[in-house]
């Protein structure tokens, strides 16, 4: 059976983190023991970590820059396909599922599911783009990818410059 955690790279997330680890927390792979949840924090100065405790797995510190967070937390820990999710999104029930299992074929390399965003401009932006443009990309708040075709790319380049939207999307969602 592959190794599945969810991954969720945090900073001064206070407002969403609680409700996001809610619903991943109804997820019946976590419920089970399953898939362990790792917050990638960087430095939070408020009280994101101390919120998120009672909910994760184990916690991973580390600079800024969701990339690099991204890499160290599957360098540190090294499971098989990394979930990722992002706080002030919910997990509707079944969305762990969802993801993992095209991994039950050996040549899928990434899945990605629904979610709900808590921002409504964020909701708002999401149905422009898919009822405007029908692009295929891989949503970092909400996939999975089999760590070892990460591997085989290179990882996720932490050479960009990792406060640009334009080369973070570039990078996490289409390269």
């Amino acid at each position: 059976a592959l190794d599945y955690e969810i991954h969720i790279a945090t900073l001064d997330e206070q407002g969403y983190i609680e409700d996001t680890l809610k619903s991943l927390h109804k997820q019946d792979p976590v419920k089970n023991g399953d898939v362990d949840i790792v917050l990638v924090d960087s430095y939070s100065n408020d009280d994101t970590v101390d919120i998120a405790r009672k909910y994760v797995d184990d916690m991973i510190f580390t600079p800024k820059g969701l990339l690099t967070a991204r890499n160290k937390a599957i360098n540190a820990r090294k499971p098989d396909v990394v979930i990722s999710a992002d706080a002030g999104d919910i997990y509707s029930p079944g969305w762990v599922d969802e993801l993992a299992k095209p991994f039950e074929r050996d040549n899928v390399v990434a899945s990605y599911g629904n979610i709900y965003s808590k921002d409504p401009l964020h909701r708002v932006n999401q149905k422009v783009k898919h009822s405007i443009v029908n692009t295929w990309n891989l949503p970092g708040n909400n996939s999975a990818i089999r760590v070892s075709a990460l591997r085989k790319a290179g990882m996720f380049n932490e050479d960009i410059d990792q406060q640009d939207l334009a080369q973070m999307v570039l990078e996490e969602q289409i390269f």
